[in-house]
């Protein structure tokens, strides 16, 4: 190869990395000596950062011009596709501490009931019993 040719391969690859740099994707993504772990990261980061933002920003337009058509109080939200295991677990541990309007309130938004002054499930024993 010429040094122009082997600089138009360098500048392509380059044009590569900004294009989907500007789509928001991440290099793990895309890159061949990403690792499994780096991959996933990624795949993570992309959801979480470039993803989700557009959805919400989606589903608010649709609430404001196309939402008022069929009802006044009517809001459209997405479908959440980011990874909440850590959330699924926080809330599964607490649920034999916290009350049930604490777990409506902290993780959901959601107003108190009227029967949710106790947690939802016995406590895990501090101590193994002796028998």
């Amino acid at each position: 190869m010429t040094h122009l040719e082997s600089d138009f391969i360098n500048a392509r690859t380059l044009g590569k990395a900004e294009i989907l740099q500007i789509f928001g994707i991440p290099a793990g993504m895309y890159d061949k000596d990403a690792t499994y772990a780096n991959a996933s990261a990624a795949r993570q980061t992309f959801i979480n950062d470039t993803l989700w933002p557009k959805l919400v920003r989606f589903t608010q337009k649709l609430t404001q011009h196309l939402a008022p058509f069929y009802g006044g109080n009517l809001v459209i939200e997405p479908d959440d596709v980011r990874d909440n295991a850590a959330d699924l677990a926080e809330i599964e541990a607490a649920k034999g501490y916290l009350p049930v309007n604490e777990i409506r309130g902290r993780y959901f938004n959601l107003q108190p009931v009227a029967w949710g002054d106790k947690p939802t499930g016995q406590p895990a024993p501090t101590e193994p019993s002796v028998g």
